[in-house]
């Protein structure tokens, strides 16, 4: 069997193969602990800044902006999102300020924001009351049709009711009130742009599936029902009440309807509950 070549090795090279075993030995546990020591050195000075920001009496917060605000109080803001001159700016959570912002009623969003070293700045928008609903007790909607909050008589709001709508139904299906909401607030937009009037409010919008919606104008609670086409019957409302003031007609109610491509009012006045009944060309009066 053929012997196999080794190669032979100098004792000097065998001597440097055995200092670097050695030092390897040696410095490997060394480089670990000087590692170790340098994070703990770096999280000591980590958790040393931490504890400066969070007590500093030079990051207090001194001053409290807050924007938006109409219906809700300055005070009652600060309250509910637990905010006070004095405290540690760190230890605000602008999240959580801009939670319990949204919480208050009147608030529809908020936003919250903190600028270093010592100010704090709340930004709201509140919601805008569009009308009230009747739902065994009043509350305001928004321009969107939701219900958002009760109304108590110290807020002194003045604005159209919406009626009609149950508070079962209310419960049962909320979007689908919310869309006849909406439908009523674009019928009150648009009685409001008549020029004819200018001289009424609306006091009472009411929801009927059946017959149609109708309005309460006053002064003197005159009531106009829509049959079909509201946005075009609200315009023509005008030529009737010109019709009514020419023949000098007072009106207790008034019916708006459309029958081949003709708009006509059907009028109930307020004399004996006569009727008369008005066109795009003249009002006669009809014999019940």
């Amino acid at each position: 069997m053929a012997r196999k070549n080794r190669r032979l090795i100098a004792p000097e090279k065998k001597k440097q193969r055995r200092r670097r075993r050695l030092r390897s030995w040696l410095l490997g546990p060394l480089r670990l602990l000087g590692l170790a020591v340098v994070g703990m050195a770096i999280g000591l000075g980590a958790y040393q800044v931490a504890v400066f920001l969070r007590t500093s009496p030079a990051l207090s917060v001194r001053q409290i902006e807050i924007r938006g605000l109409e219906r809700t109080g300055a005070k009652e803001l600060l309250q509910a999102v637990g905010l006070e001159e004095g405290i540690n700016i760190f230890s605000v959570k602008v999240d959580d300020v801009r939670r319990r912002a949204e919480r208050l009623p009147w608030i529809r969003s908020a936003r919250a924001e903190r600028i270093v070293p010592d100010r704090i700045v709340i930004e709201v928008k509140e919601q805008e009351a569009a009308a009230t609903i009747n739902l065994d007790g009043l509350y305001y909607v928004n321009t969107s049709g939701e219900v958002f909050k009760r109304a108590l008589p110290q807020e002194g709001i003045d604005l159209p009711i919406i009626t009609g709508i149950s508070r079962q139904n209310y419960e049962n299906d909320r979007l689908r009130v919310q869309v006849q909401i909406s439908v009523l607030l674009h019928i009150i937009d648009k009685l409001r742009e008549l020029s004819c009037l200018s001289g009424r409010s609306i006091a009472e919008m009411h929801f009927d599936e059946l017959m149609g919606p109708s309005a309460i104008l006053d002064p003197g609670a005159l009531t106009v029902r829509f049959e079909r086409d509201t946005e075009n019957d609200a315009a023509d409302l005008c030529r009737v009440l010109d019709q009514m003031k020419r023949y000098k007609l007072r009106a207790r109610t008034i019916l708006m309807s459309r029958s081949r491509g003709r708009v006509k009012a059907t009028i109930r006045l307020e004399k004996n509950g006569t009727l008369a009944v008005s066109d795009s060309h003249k009002t006669k009066l009809v014999n019940e």
